[in-house]
């Protein structure tokens, strides 16, 4: 019988590029490193070409740990599960296959002992640890070890030389696409230990040779391949055999004979690696190409590997690297080749899981097979024949015998088989039977056992039974105890509690005892400072009064000075103007007097001579522009004194703007002393409060002190308002009749400006009319014989326009000095309405300031009052109880009443709880589904088997076998 094989999904091959470090011979001669790993992007960058098509990238400093974990635990699993799994390194010469497959030359048993183990001897041990984890106590590990050397195959384990050389590969016909190698040892082992010794063996038969390019290069490739067969029982008690396959294949390097320096046989041998690894290339192109024909039979190498690539085996493969500059075609090469060997798919197929009947079967019918072939063709002879008959009977034997070789070679790789499945079954019987001994032994124990416990069970009914009446009896009592053990608990935490009360009711009264002398200590504190503040707030007052008193007399002498000279300057206009208008008249005569001199002159003169009066007429004349001039010098004098009187005015602003600003701050310091008060005075309210909080016996008294304080501080702060609002309005009032001042003075000046321009150009115009009038009468003395009547016109003409000219600016003076009089009756009127409002608000001040020092007197009385007389102590009765404390047992004083498990384990009892059983005993034990066969007895049925496929048919294999052993 046989399990179909399972199927798995086609599966690309698994590719990993490993780049090693770069070694001596590199940097001897100069080479840099080209090649850049970059494992978290699986990408490898070789100068300015990427490649990145890989399952697993590695670096130059990646343990041989790492690469087994990734690439090959996986595979061992498969392996162990029933398929066939490959793993092969390809790379240049001297890039660490043979290290990465083999490891380093350690001695060490182990790899956990030795980081360098390669992949070889960790699968093998591996497997083991595998095999002894899932209690499989029937299986086989075999090993076996081949070496394709100049396309020769050789068997690396056989003991000698003749037996390594005859060694041939037939396809076989059970399974398309796979090959079966005749004459191949498959050496059993039993251990790990056997593997290193076998491996050893096999890599110092191994060829190698230096180079220019490794001085340990692998002339040849070698396939190293691990075997597992495990027998497991199926349900129904039939036994199956599962089998799984191993391939580790260390290819030898890629070289350039140029480079390494092969001649002779190393030239021959580097020619055929060549020939085989440019076979292996153009089969992988045929793959990834889906090419009609794929060319595994032009080397021995791929047909090795024609399962591995493209069948139905797990493959996977590493590429390695060198870094060096000098290697940089070489590793474009191998990656080229790694990237396309990547897209290769493989179908994997577990292998068929057979019984050993079916297997036995079938290994006989095609031994059979093999013989009828063999048989056949060797009973065609005897018969004569035509001369072309025979030639091409000749032919024709020449095929058969060719073909009659593969079929020997065939059975003798199905012989081997057989006599490898027949040593498995011995060591399985081998096995069987120390298991079988072992269970017999346990099966009589487990029935003396079973007697014991027999005897046991009546015992224990007896002992249940007297156990559960004593068990009634002491839970009865135990649950009265533990009844009287609570309420005994209760009633000590009730009288616990209620001394916890007593105890907190005393702490309270000393408390309140405490709180009440340190409140009255505050409330004295507290009158203390309040009367300090008083007092301090008074005195403030006070100092008020003094510095707003200098303050207004400051101001009032300051303004006074201001008025006298502003006074003084108004006088000083006045004169000036008188004198200009005395001036001006006595002028005005002497111009009228001139005239009336001048003209008789004239007249008498006019017969004389005109020169004399021409002359007389220009000194008249050139006192006329003296005159002119004084009276010019006059009003620029006039006009002097008008700015100094704007001056003066501006300087008395300025000195009221100060003033002002004295006054406002003032205002605004007695403001803050005041707010500093009533701050203090709020401070005070908010003790008062607490201290109210605190003694309630003097609640009603401090309720109605702080009552009128707060109307106090009412009080104080509408005053405080109406005072400030009255020290603005004032200000603005102040500011207004400055205003008013200034106005005035500018009116005033500008009027006076305007007049004295006036007054200047009336008597330049004047001036000039009497010069005009004098030339006319010059230029007319020369007929004044003419007519004396004309003359006479003329003169009466120039006295009436100086008449007219001089009372006008008499006028004009006049109205500058009644204006002046007008400024100064002004400025007294406001400087005596000023002085009367300044001292009614001094008296409203005064009264203020006079009221509030009244209040707090009374304030301060009332707060002597509230602490000497109105606060009330506690006083002693005499009836408050003694303080007294009454012991109460603790916990540990109690005698609690222990549990059953403790009083139990107190007389060295062990107590167990009943536990539901979670299993049900069958009703014999002896009684086992499957019985267990001796080995003889399996033996005997194996053998009958045998007979029943075929009378003689086992007979021929076994003797074939013996003879195969023998050789």
């Amino acid at each position: 019988m046989s399990i179909p094989s399972k199927k798995l999904d086609k599966i690309n091959v698994r590719v990993a590029v490993r780049v090693r470090p770069m070694n001596e011979i590199e940097r001897l001669n100069n080479a840099t490193s080209v090649v850049k790993v970059e494992e978290k992007k699986l990408m490898v960058t070789c100068k300015s070409k990427a490649f990145s098509a890989f399952d697993k990238v590695y670096g130059p400093s990646t343990t041989q740990e790492r690469i087994y974990a990734d690439m090959i635990y996986p595979q061992v699993e498969r392996v162990l599960a029933g398929y066939n799994c490959t793993l092969f390194a390809y790379g240049q010469t001297g890039t660490g296959k043979t290290y990465t497959m083999e490891g380093g030359n350690s001695e060490q048993s182990s790899y956990k002992q030795d980081p360098t183990t390669g992949v070889i001897p960790r699968a093998v041990e591996h497997i083991f640890e595998e095999l002894e984890k899932s209690n499989t106590e029937e299986y086989s590990v075999r090993i076996s070890y081949l070496e394709l050397y100049n396309e020769e195959l050789i068997d690396l384990l056989a003991p000698t030389t003749g037996d390594r050389e005859r060694l041939r590969i037939f396809d076989n016909p059970s399974k398309k696409g796979t090959v079966v190698i005749s004459g191949a040892e498959e050496l059993p082992i039993k251990d790990r230990s056997q593997v290193y010794a076998l491996l050893k063996r096999g890599a110092e038969k191994r060829k190698t040779a230096a180079t220019l390019m490794n001085m340990h290069s692998s002339r040849s490739h070698s396939i190293f391949t691990i075997s597992v067969a495990m027998r497991e029982n199926t349900p129904n008690g039939e036994e199956l055999v599962k089998q799984g396959k191993l391939n580790l294949v260390d290819l030898a390097g890629s070289e350039h004979i140029g480079r390494s320096g092969a001649e002779g046989v190393r030239a021959k041998e580097a020619g055929n690696i060549n020939q085989s690894l440019l076979t292996l290339g153009r089969v992988i192109t045929a793959l990834t190409t889906s090419a009609p024909h794929v060319p595994y039979r032009e080397s021995k190498l791929t047909r090795l590997l024609q399962d591995s690539l493209g069948g139905s085996t797990i493959t996977s493969i590493i590429a390695t690297l060198s870094p060096a500059s000098t290697n940089y075609e070489e590793s474009i090469s191998t990656l080229e080749y790694a990237a396309r060997a990547k897209s290769i798919k493989n179908h994997p197929e577990c292998n068929q899981k057979l019984s050993r009947k079916a297997l036995l079967k079938e290994y006989n019918e095609e031994i059979e097979r093999l013989r009828r072939d063999l048989r056949t063709a060797r009973e065609k002879n005897g018969i004569f024949l035509s001369q072309e008959s025979y030639e091409g009977m000749e032919q024709e034997i020449a095929v058969k015998t060719e073909k009659l070789r593969e079929l020997e070679g065939q059975l003798d790789a199905a012989v081997g088989k057989l006599q490898k499945f027949i040593e498995d079954q011995e060591l399985m019987d081998e096995q069987y039977r120390a298991l079988y001994h072992r269970n017999k032994r346990l099966e009589g124990k487990l029935q003396q056992r079973v007697d014991e416990l027999d005897d046991t069970k009546k015992e224990l009914r007896l002992t249940t039974q007297r156990l559960n009446t004593v068990d009634g009896a002491f839970e009865e009592v135990h649950g009265l105890a533990t009844q009287l053990y609570t309420r005994l608990k209760e009633a000590r935490e009730m009288v616990f509690d209620q001394q916890l009360d007593i105890e907190n009711w005393w702490k309270k009264e000393t408390h309140l005892s405490q709180v009440i002398a340190q409140n009255k200590q505050v409330v004295a504190a507290a009158r203390e400072k309040v009367m300090a503040e008083v007092t301090a707030c008074c005195s403030a007052i006070s100092s008020f009064i003094e510095s707003g008193a200098e303050h207004r007399e400051a101001i009032n002498r300051a303004v006074e000075a201001r008025l006298s000279a502003v006074s003084d300057s108004l006088n000083g206009c006045k004169d000036s103007a008188s004198r200009g208008v005395e001036e001006l008249r006595k002028w005005m005569e002497d111009c009228e007097e001139l005239c009336r001199n001048v003209v008789p002159k004239i007249i008498a003169l006019s017969d004389g001579s005109s020169l004399l009066v021409n002359e007389k007429l220009n000194s008249q004349i050139e006192e006329l522009n003296a005159m002119n001039s004084e009276v010019l010098q006059l009003l620029s004098t006039v006009k002097g004194e008008t700015q100094k009187l704007s001056q003066i005015l501006q300087e008395l602003r300025k000195d009221s703007d100060v003033m002002l600003r004295m006054r406002r701050e003032c205002t605004e310091r007695n403001l803050a002393l005041r707010a500093n008060s009533i701050a203090t005075l709020r401070q005070r309210e908010q003790r008062t409060h607490k201290i109210t909080e605190l003694a309630q016996a003097i609640l009603t008294e401090c309720l109605h002190c702080q009552t009128e304080n707060r109307d106090t501080f009412e009080q104080m702060e509408a005053e405080d308002k109406e005072l400030m609002e009255t020290n603005q309005r004032e200000i603005q009032r102040w500011q207004s009749i400055l205003q008013g001042y200034e106005a005035a003075a500018g009116m005033a000046i500008t009027s006076t400006n305007e007049m004295v321009g006036e007054a200047s150009r009336t008597i330049t115009n004047g001036i000039s009319s009497s010069v005009g009038v004098l030339e006319e009468t010059c230029a007319h003395a020369a007929e004044a014989s003419a007519s004396e009547k004309v003359l006479l016109s003329y003169v009466d003409e120039a006295t009436r326009k100086h008449k007219g000219m001089g009372s006008t600016v008499v006028e004009e003076f006049n109205s500058v000095i009644e204006r002046s009089t007008e400024v100064q009756a002004v400025v007294a009127e406001n400087e005596r309405i000023r002085k009367e409002r300044q001292d009614s608000r001094a008296k409203i001040e005064y009264t203020i300031a006079q009221n509030l020092r009244d209040h707090l007197e009374e304030v301060n009385k009332e707060i002597l009052a509230m602490v000497d007389i109105n606060y009330l102590s506690p006083k002693k009765t005499g009836k408050t109880p003694p303080k007294s404390h009454y012991p109460v047992p603790r916990d540990a004083e109690i005698p609690h009443v222990p549990k059953k498990e403790k009083i139990l384990s107190s007389k060295n009892v062990e107590h167990q709880t009943p536990r539901k059983k979670l299993s049900r005993t069958r009703e014999s034990l002896l009684e086992v589904q499957n019985n267990c066969l001796s080995p003889d007895t399996f033996a005997a049925a194996r053998k009958r088997c045998l007979e029943d496929i075929g009378e003689g048919s086992v007979s021929h294999p076994m003797e074939h076998a013996a003879r195969h052993r023998k050789k």
